[in-house]
């Protein structure tokens, strides 16, 4: 918070430096690998006939499985060697794969195959839990800001790298996951170094909660399966191409363009006015956009497939922030591993891709046998989705009680337990606030509000403890900075300080 000179506070949104966006790099390089508008890399006509795509799909799941359980003990080391490591299978996994419709048919062109399919599968899930790990030693709002903006850089890249002459396109792909690895690289030596603001950092802005949180394992199967489905439809999808969309798509990086920019900005809304980031606040958000979606598609003339496929594209790249988002938090409330948790979703994740563009294989060959019509399949999916729908039903699949019994920072007594428990710079925060908000004239929600904000606690924390959203919780701050006249976290603090002495924490 500033001084605007006008009395009143403004916020200053600050910026993470640019090096923590080359999350975007990987993202870019999964839409331009296997979704390019010169087809796939490898040179298949769709990615989902592609033997390369196959076996990178059927691996990738495998390894974030394997990720998964390392995790149930400790993070992956986000060493030098691991990270370049990482990014150089990704690197030499992609040259492979462009390399193999060049190489005759026989045993070397089987190598470069395998070979492609098994880095390409293997290394991505590795440098995106490595990034996943970084991440998540920023604060919670740099975290929000990063993770939705990395989106604005893929639709960049779906914009600029696509109209690239045949050679330099497949170059700068083959370059991506070296560029990533590069920012994720400079990303730990800054952290290591203590070379960032410490506003940026997790532990400064109070995001840590002081009491573990019950995990519960039914729940978060349940989610993990909504994820699925999700990922499964809009997979089947993104593989499609019949002939009469074609005219319409054009550049298929116009495609990829409009939904990272319309994730980008969903992600934000979501942080912002939703309430605290969640399965439940990512599945509301989009199971009605990819129901709608897949009507649009089984109506027929090719603008509204055209539309459908930009809508369920932007429903993956949506699901994969909220899910990158929500992995960040759970594992400070829960104490477990960004590895395992991030690595759990996102094995469910790549099992719904591998199945639709299965599925989608399956379906277009029926469809063009004449056993049945794209109406008729996109009806089928409206009814398996429609069942996630019922798997939600009126119970929240937060995977974690409500915060805002369990991790508030100084929980109320019980009605059973003594007053006594609070120590006695607790009751004398607690008086004082109720002081200044009689003084000053704060609503109830402000003086709950107050009392976080004295404590240290950062805005992002407050939204998830009193189950807010961010949006609210960041009026409700300026109104007391206003009703108080103070321009800074400080100046509140002053005036807290300034009603008499503070006894020490006992």
């Amino acid at each position: 918070m500033q001084n605007s000179g006008s009395g009143t506070a403004r916020y200053t949104l600050n910026i993470p430096p640019l090096r923590f966006f080359g999350l975007g790099l990987s993202f870019s390089w999964a839409f331009l690998m296997w979704q390019s508008p010169l087809g796939s890399l490898s040179g298949s006509a769709s990615s989902g006939s592609d033997p390369v795509w196959i076996l990178s799909a059927i691996l990738s799941p495998l390894i974030a499985v394997l990720l998964m359980l390392y995790g149930k003990t400790a993070d992956i080391p986000c060493r030098s060697i691991v990270i370049f490591f990482a990014t150089g299978a990704a690197t030499l996994g992609t040259v492979l794969a462009a390399a193999a419709p060049l190489v005759p048919e026989g045993t070397v062109r089987l190598v470069f195959v395998a070979l492609g399919g098994i880095l390409t599968g293997a290394a991505p899930m590795v440098v995106n839990t490595l990034w996943a790990i970084v991440l998540a030693r920023l604060s919670l709002r740099s975290s929000e800001i990063v993770i939705p903006a990395s989106f604005l850089v893929t639709f960049f890249c779906s914009l600029a790298i696509p109209n690239l002459p045949r050679a330099v396109f497949v170059a700068t792909i083959c370059a991506l996951p070296l560029l990533s690895g590069f920012c994720l690289w400079a990303s730990v030596r800054a952290l290591d170094g203590k070379h960032m603001p410490n506003h940026h950092l997790a532990t400064s802005e109070g995001d840590l909660y002081t009491e573990k949180l019950p995990f519960d394992r039914n729940k978060a199967l349940k989610a993990c399966v909504v994820l699925f489905m999700a990922n499964s439809v809009s997979s089947f999808f993104a593989f499609m191409r019949p002939d009469d969309t074609m005219p319409m798509l054009g550049n298929a990086s116009l495609v990829a363009a409009a939904a990272s920019a319309a994730s980008a900005f969903v992600a934000v809304a979501i942080t912002m006015f939703s309430k605290p980031v969640s399965f439940d606040s990512f599945y509301r958000w989009l199971y009605v956009p990819t129901l709608a979606a897949v009507a649009l598609y089984g109506m027929g003339p090719a603008p509204m497939r055209t539309a459908a496929m930009i809508v369920l594209l932007y429903v993956f790249m949506t699901g994969s922030t909220i899910m990158l988002i929500y992995s960040i938090k759970l594992s400070r409330q829960t104490r477990r591993s960004v590895t395992f948790l991030f690595c759990g979703a996102l094995a469910f994740s790549t099992i719904g891709c591998l199945v639709g563009g299965i599925a989608e294989g399956v379906v277009s060959t029926a469809i063009e046998s004449g056993l049945f019509s794209v109406q008729t399949a996109c009806f089928a999916l409206i009814i398996v989705f429609s069942c996630s729908i019922l798997l939600l039903g009126r119970e929240s699949i937060d995977v974690t009680t409500t915060p805002s019994s369990e991790a508030r920072l100084h929980p109320k007594p019980k009605a059973t337990e003594p007053q006594s428990k609070k120590t006695d710079r607790e009751q004398w925060i607690d008086t004082r606030c109720e002081e200044i908000g009689s003084e000053y004239g704060l609503t109830n929600r402000e003086l709950e509000v107050l009392g976080y904000l004295v404590r240290g606690r950062s805005q992002p924390y407050i939204r998830d403890a009193l189950c807010l959203s961010q949006n609210t919780v960041a009026s409700h701050a300026r109104s007391i900075y206003r009703k108080l006249g103070v321009h800074s976290k400080q100046e509140l603090l002053d005036i807290l300080e300034s009603r008499s002495e503070a006894p020490s924490n006992r």
